[in-house]
């Protein structure tokens, strides 16, 4: 198991992908804005990470 997140986070890096800094969920960002709010409803900015 700890094998797949390895691969994940590596995928995750590569992507650019961000962690919520509440839940630690993967969030993926696709539309022009910054602003992201997570399924778990944490809001930050996906390129600084403030809240």
């Amino acid at each position: 198991k700890n094998k797949d997140m390895e691969i994940v986070q590596q995928i995750a890096f590569k992507e650019g992908w961000r962690r919520c800094y509440r839940c630690h969920t993967m969030v993926e960002h696709r539309v022009a804005c910054r602003h992201m709010t997570c399924v778990c409803g944490a809001e930050f900015c996906y390129v600084c990470g403030q809240v």
